[in-house]
């Protein structure tokens, strides 16, 4: 297969792009009693994160929380420091640059945060887990869980960033989670890894770092 000249970049979203977790602030939105029944759901064993999300929505129909509060909601999440300014070097130099999204978090939100800052044409792609607005729940969302052993309560962003590497001489991967530890882990001598400065990403790189011989 004929490689990409072009650098992808490899963007994760919450708090990498952005300077808050979408899923915390969605959760922002319910009444005190609300985020008690959903930290119980949480505490009685049920892990999957598919399941807390449809958790999630259902007690915000049942609050009468609509997708208009929702949506304001989450826009008013700001972006990283700078990341304007990045977006607006990436336009200058489409030429050099091909940009996609590698995200654990659901696309509906996402969506929104694109939109609210004009930078949907930034991507061109978005690898994330697929949601749309419900009939039950204020939105469905499809958990696109993994066989990994370190994700497997959630979208492996390894194996679509594998897809990539075959196509590009070089990736630079940004993120700040230790879900984006996957991702990194298969980066090759010539790519690069961006990590927001102590975060769980930073730490974790660090930490297996130190145990090497």
């Amino acid at each position: 297969m004929e490689s990409n000249k072009k650098v992808l970049l490899a963007f994760d979203m919450d708090k990498t792009i952005t300077n808050d977790c979408s899923e915390f602030k969605a959760r922002s939105v319910l009444s005190e009693n609300g985020i008690k029944a959903l930290k119980e759901f949480k505490c009685g064993g049920n892990k999957d994160w598919g399941a807390y999300q449809q958790k999630l929505f259902s007690l915000m129909k049942d609050e009468g929380i609509d997708l208009d509060k929702l949506k304001a909601n989450i826009q008013t999440i700001e972006l990283a420091e700078k990341m304007s300014d990045l977006f607006d070097f990436i336009r200058v130099n489409r030429s050099t640059y091909e940009c996609i999204i590698l995200s654990g978090g659901n696309s509906v939100y996402i969506n929104w945060i694109l939109e609210k800052y004009n930078a949907a044409d930034i991507f061109s792609n978005i690898h994330c887990n697929k949601a749309v607005f419900g009939t039950e729940n204020l939105i469905e969302v499809t958990n696109d869980s993994s066989d990994c052993i370190r994700c497997k309560d959630n979208l492996c962003k390894k194996q679509y960033l594998q897809t990539y590497l075959d196509r590009f001489d070089k990736v630079v991967y940004i993120g700040d989670g230790e879900n984006d530890f996957c991702p990194a882990s298969i980066l090759r001598i010539s790519d690069l890894l961006l990590m927001r400065k102590d975060y769980p990403l930073f730490k974790l790189v660090n930490k297996k770092n130190s145990l090497k011989p």
